[in-house]
């Protein structure tokens, strides 16, 4: 098969479609280990505990799949965290801190009886693609309890 993608000419005696997986397979050389996950999470007034906002509550369409916007809108970020410089650092911050202004807002118009909200924080979660999680129903994120503590990275934190 290294054959075909060096030349880029099939072997005679290969079936057709194998020699076309092939070609396709040298398009993905390496695949990702780790996918990840990305909670929001609120701290009421009078509480230590922080409580995980369901997505579905905030946006209309679930965003789903590989390098969805919020995964492209948290990545600089992440890579600040893990302490690479980035360009698009003090643009990723001010992007949070509107979202984070916006889930507020948005928490206190939903729950209008619950108590008001004094801190908002991004998290995101690396799990390994080979890991099970065993819901029921269509493939959901895990609920943030699922994971280990050292495995949770808070992402950034803003009070109000």
């Amino acid at each position: 098969m290294l054959y075909i993608g060096l030349t880029k000419k099939e072997i005679s005696f290969f079936p057709r479609p194998l020699c076309y997986l092939q070609r396709v397979a040298f398009l993905f050389t390496n695949g990702i280990q780790q996918w990840p996950v990305y909670y929001f999470q609120a701290l009421p007034e009078n509480s230590e505990d922080w409580i995980t906002l369901r997505e579905e509550e905030y946006f209309q369409l679930q965003p789903f799949g590989y390098r969805t916007r919020i995964y492209q809108m948290f990545l600089p970020f992440v890579h600040y965290a893990m302490g690479y410089e980035s360009q698009w650092q003090k643009t990723s911050l001010e992007r949070n801190e509107e979202l984070a202004a916006w889930l507020k807002q948005r928490y206190e118009a939903i729950h209008p009886q619950s108590l008001r909200l004094k801190a908002i924080q991004f998290v995101v979660v690396y799990y390994d693609i080979n890991e099970n999680f065993s819901l029921e129903g269509h493939w959901r994120p895990p609920p943030l309890e699922f994971f280990a503590p050292e495995k949770i990275k808070i992402l950034s934190t803003h009070h109000f």
